[in-house]
């Protein structure tokens, strides 16, 4: 199953889809809350199809004022985490989550 979805017309209907693919390709549930990283995961995919900054969708996942003044320099683990993040999220939306149902190891 390929996910295909305009994600500037509709971002959230992007998530759904996404979830849905990987539901029916692990043969389970979709579940956002199930994992103590969904709902950031799910937020930072909604965030890159808004087209939002990274500081705007570290803000959405941890609050303004974790990135407020400093909180969210160049070298911050802040930062970093949110880097991460965002790289997971742009993998899944590349379909990632296809490549790990299959039992491949995916590439990111």
């Amino acid at each position: 199953m390929v996910v295909r979805h305009d994600l500037r017309a509709d971002p959230k209907a992007f998530v759904r889809r996404l979830e849905e693919a990987c539901a029916i390709a692990t043969g389970e549930r979709p579940s956002p809350g199930r994992g103590s990283g969904d709902r950031e995961l799910m937020i930072a995919v909604e965030g890159l199809a808004a087209r939002k900054s990274q500081r705007q969708i570290a803000a959405a996942v941890h609050g303004e004022d974790a990135v407020a003044g400093d909180g969210f320099d160049n070298d911050s683990a802040l930062r970093a985490q949110v880097r991460r993040l965002v790289e997971k999220a742009r993998f899944l939306m590349r379909g990632g989550c296809l490549e790990l149902a299959a039992g491949r190891r995916p590439k990111m």
